[in-house]
């Protein structure tokens, strides 16, 4: 009679949402340990599987991560946009999805995304920079030159937005 009385509330104890938690924590974290390991797919696939217990737009960050790793730019696509239509207004991961469209040359859709993202946080660091990297890349220098002075007057550190306009005045003379 004694054992249960010890041991219902043992029991009982190891379905606490505490330890359900930690244990959606540890497929995450056991990821990133295959993932630094050089591990991707062991990476990959607990990283998918945490998403089955409970969507978080971090794991859709590192699979898009894993996919520009990977040169699968399809795929990073795929996980931004299953990510978004749960994190609607995630910063990151609209910075990702105008990433890979930039990288996929899909530059009107990458300005449509940095806009969105822009319209939610207009400091969002490099958005201005990658605008001009993307009207630069279409031929509109002095969009580009905008955007990128856009960049140094949120970020005065910005080296890459700075470099990008000495080139664009070098280029004017």
């Amino acid at each position: 009679m004694i054992f249960f009385a010890l041991t219902i509330p043992l029991l009982s104890g190891c379905f606490s949402p505490d330890l359900l938690e930690s244990g959606k924590e540890q497929k995450i974290r056991e990821g990133d340990a295959f993932f630094a390991s050089g591990e991707v797919d062991k990476a990959i696939a607990l990283w998918k599987e945490s998403l089955e217990d409970e969507k978080r737009a971090e794991v859709y960050e590192k699979l898009i991560m894993v996919s520009f790793v990977k040169s699968d730019l399809g795929e990073a696509q795929g996980f931004a946009e299953e990510g978004l239509s749960f994190f609607p207004d995630n910063h990151n991961l609209l910075f990702n999805l105008a990433l890979v469209k930039y990288h996929s040359k899909e530059y009107q859709g990458a300005l449509e995304e940095f806009d969105r993202l822009l319209s939610l946080n207009k400091y969002y660091q490099n958005a201005h920079f990658m605008k001009g990297l993307i009207y630069e890349s279409m031929g509109e220098d002095e969009l580009a030159k905008k955007e990128f002075i856009n960049e140094v007057n949120n970020f005065p550190g910005s080296r890459n937005a700075w470099l990008k306009i000495r080139e664009e005045v070098k280029n004017d003379k």
